[in-house]
């Protein structure tokens, strides 16, 4: 794993000045060792040109587990344990296995399996393969209740161009079964139920399945200098989203999206900004917003993170009544602005701020590229809630484990207002290195050491 780390001239195994140094490099950049020190240039062997580099490196512990519960408004509970393993048959491909749990009160459950790969043949090029994925979201709180189990298979490439600027290529395949429901007549499950398919993980529906694949190019450019709570940076994400034809599924559909984010400090405050684009390229229809919404990035607006005066999914228009051309389908909107500021210092009990927030959203289908909702006024559009508009206020714990934030945003369009909550507190409880070796050994021999010929 240490050799690949160093790169070598192509016709030769010799390793200069130059590219020890791009190995130590790549050495800190892995993450997997905790020292790097104690690099030596040795003699090398009578009559011999060679010397020998001494370098003593101490591995960090690669196998952790990982727990969380969490709360929020919309999602309500989630029990999640995450099994993760940075160095997998010693070749520093990473093996993540997690299961979330929604407590039998929770409105999602999942299974997912990455492996990942991180440097491809000493290039920074990393690929991810994700089987299987298993999704069981009770949408039964929307306004078009129904209850979903999706299926999954995918793998992907992420190439960093500089620290700053990742291209990706990304491939979904899956099978979705879905049930729907009248809003009047809503199914309650037993806890028997529930019980016998592990809270919806258990693929227990009876609806037929449809299955749709997903390619997904992008570009990613991201500099924050804090990737949890930042106070200056970008953040910006701009996607194409094929499906059909080659790719799989029907009706055929493209989807172009970009996201947003900017903080600007200035004194104290923190001016967050996040915007959200999306166009997709599909006949407006009831089964096709379904199929849409559930393989692409966009869907309805509204909920936690969102439009926050308003409930989850309940901002779009998805149905349109006039003649479609060539570049009919969907266009959606997001944008929100925080003014966020401290209200305690940072200390050993982690930091207390507000914010002040407005958001907007809007869901609209389109009849031609330029067009949508031909014909319409904006009180129309806001009188079928395809337009939503919110303002609020928010407090916000950091605390070490996880955070706690409470926001409650109310529309002025509306006059209703909505209060969101979010806790979330996850601990590590458990991490080793393997091979396993005793105290006694550890302390009569340097945990890992390697000597490369140089």
């Amino acid at each position: 794993m240490i050799k690949r780390l160093f790169p070598k001239e192509r016709k030769s195994s010799r390793l200069d000045p130059i590219a020890l140094q791009k190995g130590l490099a790549n050495l800190r950049e892995s993450g997997r060792f905790s020292r790097i020190d104690d690099r030596k240039i040795m003699a090398g062997e009578e009559n011999s040109d060679d010397v020998y580099f001494l370098l003593h490196v101490t591995e960090r512990p690669s196998l952790s587990l990982d727990t969380s519960i969490s709360f929020s408004t919309d999602q309500l509970f989630m029990l999640e344990t995450e099994l993760e393993e940075s160095n997998f048959l010693s070749s520093m491909l990473k093996l993540n296995t997690s299961l979330g749990l929604g407590l039998f009160w929770g409105r999602q459950t999942i299974f997912n399996n990455k492996l990942i790969w991180p440097t491809m043949f000493g290039k920074p090029v990393r690929f991810s393969l994700t089987a299987p994925t298993i999704v069981y979201d009770d949408q039964l709180h929307r306004p078009t209740p129904r209850r979903i189990v999706r299926s999954e298979v995918s793998f992907g490439f992420e190439w960093n161009v500089t620290s700053f600027l990742t291209p990706y290529l990304k491939y979904r395949l899956f099978l979705k079964q879905a049930e729907k429901f009248d809003a009047q007549n809503i199914p309650k499950p037993s806890f028997s139920e529930q019980l016998k398919s592990l809270d919806g993980l258990i693929p227990t529906l009876q609806a037929a399945g449809s299955v749709r694949g997903v390619l997904r190019p992008g570009l990613w450019y991201i500099n924050l200098d804090n990737p949890y709570n930042p106070r200056f940076g970008i953040d910006m994400n701009w996607w194409t989203e094929f499906s059909g034809g080659p790719f799989v599924g029907t009706p055929p559909y493209v989807n172009l999206g970009t996201q947003n984010r900017f903080f600007i400090p200035l004194g104290p405050l923190t001016f967050a900004f996040q915007l959200n684009f999306m166009r997709a390229f599909i006949k407006p229809s009831t089964e096709n917003w379904e199929d849409l919404r559930d393989s692409s990035s966009m869907d309805n607006l509204g909920g936690d993170r969102s439009v926050r005066g308003y409930g989850e999914g309940t901002i779009g228009i998805t149905e349109l009544d006039s003649p479609t051309g060539e570049y009919a389908g969907y266009f959606s909107n997001a944008a929100n602005f925080e003014i966020r500021f401290p209200l305690s210092p940072k200390g050993n009990l982690g930091s207390f701020s507000g914010a002040v927030f407005v958001d907007q959203g809007m869901l609209l289908p389109c009849d031609s590229l330029f067009s949508c909702m031909p014909g319409k006024s904006l009180r129309t559009i806001i009188s079928k809630q395809g337009f939503g508009l919110s303002v609020g206020a928010a407090l916000r714990y950091a605390l070490p484990v996880g955070p706690i934030s409470v926001d409650y945003g109310i529309s002025p369009i509306t006059g209703n207002g909505r209060l969101h909550f979010l806790l979330r507190l996850a601990r590590t409880v458990w991490k080793v290195s393997w091979p396993l070796t005793n105290s006694k050994a550890a302390r009569t021999r340097l945990p890992a050491s390697t000597e490369a010929s140089a």
